[in-house]
């Protein structure tokens, strides 16, 4: 079985879970390992072109500035400005809680005070 973020065939899935992968590792404090996966995943959002993994990959940057002292983290802010011209424009903006594929519920009517009956205006 192969990791999906190295999935074949995939490119946008490959480029978006390996945005997630590299922030994991970012969090982890090994920043080699996250500008490592990001590399990778920024070349197959290339191929893919997806906003939504640009996004990511964005959002791997913005975090990789505190480590702007690392020759990693420097390569990786060079190799995705270079790539600026190839990848879809305004990226999503990525945040923390997942958005959900179900609408919204409708708004639910007001509540009736105790003691009305009735259509309201009619008394």
């Amino acid at each position: 079985m192969e990791p999906v973020a190295g999935a074949r065939g995939r490119p946008r899935r490959a480029a978006v879970y390996g945005g997630w992968l590299a922030r994991g590792h970012l969090q982890l404090g090994d920043v080699e390992a996250a500008c490592a996966v990001a590399t990778t995943a920024l070349l197959d959002a290339v191929r893919s072109g997806s906003s939504r993994a640009v996004g990511q990959l964005t959002e791997v940057r913005h975090r990789l500035a505190a480590h702007g002292d690392e020759p990693a983290a420097r390569r990786y802010a060079d190799l995705l400005a270079g790539a600026r011209p190839w990848l879809p424009l305004r990226p999503p903006r990525v945040t923390g809680a997942p958005r959900s594929r179900w609408p919204r519920e409708a708004p639910r009517p007001p509540r009736r005070h105790a003691g009305m009956s009735g259509p309201e205006g009619t008394g």
